[in-house]
């Protein structure tokens, strides 16, 4: 699953980039429950872009690979 942009344009919502989905597909759109601001949404993409350097460098560590580590720990 990846998340794409959109915008809503006359009550309608409209991707700000292609998706490659076959016509009629069902896609799940998640909505806020409030409204960010310039200054937080800018904020929460910046998160996401230092999250995914990060994660290139190879500095985050799978959750998966870490719950079994836990768990073979006990």
């Amino acid at each position: 699953m990846r998340s794409i942009r959109a915008h809503v344009q006359d009550g309608k919502i409209v991707p700000d980039e292609p998706i490659e989905q076959p016509e009629g597909a069902a896609v799940e759109i998640l909505v806020p429950d409030t409204e960010m601001s310039a200054q937080e949404r800018a904020e929460v993409e910046a998160e996401i872009e230092a999250s995914a350097t990060e994660f290139g460098r190879g500095e985050i560590e799978d959750a998966h690979a870490f719950a079994l580590r836990l768990v073979a720990k006990s």
